[in-house]
């Protein structure tokens, strides 16, 4: 039973906004607090942006392709995107691409982000917005995804992403090609600038240090010329 579903399962967002594919049992995790599988919400999330196309029924041996010509747009070039196409995949029980192959024709990508303004009628799954950049082979990773917790995102909700698990485990993957990350996040900078201020002051001190040392060292020689010259005159 999926709990999440039940208060929207009579209203008129959990019927299926085109001919979209049919997600196997077992993928439950997969849809959002409206009803509606990856494949729809694929399918919503992309209507905002120009030329948007339908998301057909795939092969078992099949990957949705990335986008090309008209279909390149802010929506498709998203991770956000990508992920629930992977997942609409999964469900099918077919392949996904990596997120390198899927966006070869993307001119800018959108990581973990989705810039166009969402409708009353989109809910996006937590799990949407992983970054696929950081999977050991740049792939949706549906072990990950079903650990995501945390509201949908939605017009009036903004997205908050916390997850419980600490590995990453590839299922259908079409590639295992290991990539290097399309766009390199910078985190925990708080921590960098910390780490480089303690570094500065170690260095200052350390010179600091060195310094004093000099200056005790010739001090000492200073004071033993004096005592020795005195002695010597004194000896005349």
């Amino acid at each position: 039973m999926f709990v999440r579903n039940v208060h929207a399962a009579v209203t008129a967002s959990s019927v299926p906004l085109h001919n979209a594919p049919t997600c196997q049992s077992g993928f439950q995790w997969a849809f959002n607090l409206l009803g509606q599988s990856p494949c729809d919400i694929a399918f919503s999330v992309e209507q905002p942006c120009p030329s948007p196309t339908t998301i057909p029924t795939l092969p078992t041996s099949s990957s949705y392709p990335g986008p090309s010509g008209n279909s390149v747009n802010p929506c498709t070039c998203s991770t956000v995107y990508y992920s629930l196409l992977s997942a609409c995949a999964l469900c099918q029980n077919a392949l996904i691409s990596s997120w390198q192959t899927y966006n070869l024709n993307c001119e800018a990508l959108q990581i973990s982000v989705f810039i166009p303004p969402l409708t009353a009628d989109i809910a996006i799954p937590n799990y949407a917005f992983q970054d696929v950049t950081a999977t050991p082979n740049g792939t949706f990773d549906e072990q990950l995804a079903m650990n995501y917790t945390g509201p949908d995102t939605t017009a009036s909700v903004p997205i908050t992403v916390t997850f419980t698990s600490t590995s990453f485990v590839n299922t259908n993957t079409e590639t295992g090609t290991s990539i290097s990350p399309a766009i390199t996040s910078t985190r925990s900078t708080s921590q960098s600038k910390k780490t480089i201020e303690i570094a500065v002051v170690t260095s200052c001190i350390g010179v600091l240090l060195v310094l004093g040392c000099l200056c005790f060292i010739r001090t000492r020689k200073t004071r033993s010329r004096a005592h020795l010259r005195s002695q010597m005159d004194g000896g005349y």
